[in-house]
């Protein structure tokens, strides 16, 4: 009886034993630098932590995650069945159970966003030079509706000028100031309009 209860004592003395895992690191497809970090997790706690050597881990030094040990209050391990969460300098590769005593091959590999992609480029005044071509659009149809309405009143004008010289043969001097001035508008306003296609031109041109 002294001696079962013997051999008990000593058994539940004995240590649970880590589990111990190896394999390849690859970020983006290609081989991890030496000295990417990796690291295990279970329940938001490290348990292992370890770089890559040649593009593995696992091997010098090993790396082994902890079983918990039943006989302290403290959780300081993995529990037969319990979650690991592998990741590779901070970015979550893989998960995999915890097994007293396993030894397990387990590749982990990660796509990472490269620099140039979240890094925002030098300025290019795209979104300003958008803008200012949608504004200068909206001149442009203002312009063109304007010039429509001036050539209406210069035909206006017109037509009731030889109406009057024809019909009246009056002095129509005053009529002939308001054609002359009409026209003179019209040219400047046709002058903006094309000086504002070709601005608009220019800006596609460069976006």
């Amino acid at each position: 009886m002294l001696i079962i209860l013997s051999l008990t004592t000593s058994v539940s003395a004995i240590p649970m034993i880590p589990h111990a895992f190896y394999g390849e690191v690859k970020i983006n497809g290609e081989i991890a630098p030496d000295g990417t970090k990796v690291e295990a997790f279970i329940g938001g706690i490290v348990y292992g932590s370890t770089i890559t050597v040649d593009g593995k881990y696992g091997w010098d030094p090993t790396f082994k995650i902890p079983a918990d040990d039943k006989e302290t209050e403290e959780k300081d391990g993995g529990v037969d069945g319990e979650t690991i969460e592998f990741y590779v300098e901070g970015f979550w590769a893989r998960n995999y159970n915890f097994k007293n005593g396993d030894v397990t091959e387990l590749d982990l590999s990660v796509e990472l966003v490269e620099l140039s992609q979240v890094t925002p480029e030098p300025p290019t005044n795209e979104t300003e030079s958008y803008d200012d071509v949608v504004m200068l659009m909206t001149e442009l149809e203002e312009v063109k509706l304007k010039i429509e309405s001036m050539k209406v009143d210069l035909e206006n004008l017109t037509r009731e000028f030889f109406l009057l010289q024809t019909a009246y043969n009056l002095d129509v001097k005053v009529l002939k100031q308001r054609i002359w001035y009409t026209q003179i508008v019209l040219l400047v306003m046709t002058f903006v309009m094309v000086t504002l296609i070709t601005i608009v031109w220019k800006k596609v041109a460069r976006m």
